[in-house]
């Protein structure tokens, strides 16, 4: 998509609304060291908005000296929505210069952004994870709606897995998953296996799972997939962050079957006692059924942390704040939050 650039006269000088370009990397990243007094490595923005399996969302507000002073944009994730594919885009990174917020260039910026990308036939709706100060400014100036509360579950792995009957089937068994190239195309078919089940989700696919979990260029995760035992055919999968004393569950996908979660925990807390760790925890959209099941086999809730908030910003064309409550999916997988 080519964007021709918009001039908008404020106060001191010309600020010009555009999509991202090739080569604007730098600017980006000198203003993300403005904005948040840290840097970005160049690696990790190349994979989050240059090389993943979808396409850029980025509008940029640069001055008239070539200054990259605002950036609002995400991850245009490929959605389920019913038996359609949509686009949805996943807000993050989005910041200012704080020489300039008083020019209202923010608000601008973002505004040109839904102008531009969330059109009907683009993107569907808007949504994300804030903080309580990201989220007010949103609140305040564009459409941000809070959606369901996520929760914070967490359990031990020693009390999970001696809850296991030992004259129950397992009808699972876990397998590691070293690299990307074994069973590749089995990501799409549990995908399209569970996908009934998600009305409203990432379409959690191979080339989602590849570029989210075994090409990030910082962090290590464990990759587990769950085959059944009468017929080794690929049943679920899940994605472990692994620290010196806890497993987090990063993401998720199964059936709607409390059976089988529990057998997948049960496997779970298996390889995580053997892994000298004593907390399992997840993070699930509090009226989701993974959520139910995890709190019938034992997870409790702690209540949320770090402070996110599950949000959407809707337009005409998108689906009712009821709906999206009651069908959204997400996780820790959505976000680069862990």
């Amino acid at each position: 998509i080519q964007y021709k650039g918009l001039i908008m006269e404020i106060l001191d000088g010309k600020y010009i609304f555009r999509s991202f370009h090739p080569g604007d990397e730098k600017g980006i990243l000198e203003l993300w060291k403005t904005a948040f007094k840290s840097n970005m490595d160049p690696d990790l923005f190349k994979w989050k908005y240059l090389d993943n399996p979808y396409s850029k969302t980025m509008m940029l507000c640069v001055t008239d000296n070539s200054e990259i002073v605002t950036f609002y944009g995400g991850i245009p994730f490929k959605f389920q929505y019913n038996e359609d594919i949509v686009y949805v885009v996943n807000l993050m990174d989005i910041m200012s210069h704080p020489n300039h917020r008083e020019n209202r260039i923010f608000e601008k910026t973002a505004r040109r952004f839904i102008e531009y990308f969330c059109t009907p036939d683009n993107l569907l709706l808007m949504y994300g994870f804030p903080g309580e100060f990201h989220y007010s400014i949103g609140e305040r100036i564009l459409t941000y709606k809070k959606i369901s509360n996520v929760l914070y579950l967490r359990a031990f792995p020693n009390e999970l897995f001696n809850k296991k009957n030992s004259a129950q089937k397992n009808i699972v068994e876990l397998e590691i998953i070293e690299n990307y190239d074994g069973p590749a195309k089995e990501f799409d078919l549990v995908w399209e296996n569970c996908k009934s089940y998600y009305p409203f989700s990432i379409v959690r696919d191979a080339s989602f799972v590849k570029w989210r979990f075994f090409d990030h260029p910082q962090k290590q995760y464990t990759v587990l997939r769950f085959v059944n035992s009468d017929d080794d055919s690929f049943a679920a999968y899940a994605v472990l962050k692994v620290n010196e004393r806890k497993a987090t569950i990063v993401d998720l996908l199964l059936p709607d079957s409390k059976i089988l979660f529990e057998q997948i925990i049960n496997c779970i807390s298996e390889y995580v006692i053997g892994l000298d760790l004593n907390q399992i925890d997840i993070w699930l959209p509090e009226n989701h059924f993974l959520t139910g099941h995890a709190l019938s086999s034992g997870f409790k809730n702690e209540g949320e942390p770090i402070g996110i908030i599950p949000t959407v910003a809707l337009f005409e064309h998108s689906p009712s704040l009821e709906w999206v409550k009651s069908n959204l999916y997400y996780n820790m997988g959505d976000g680069d939050l862990l």
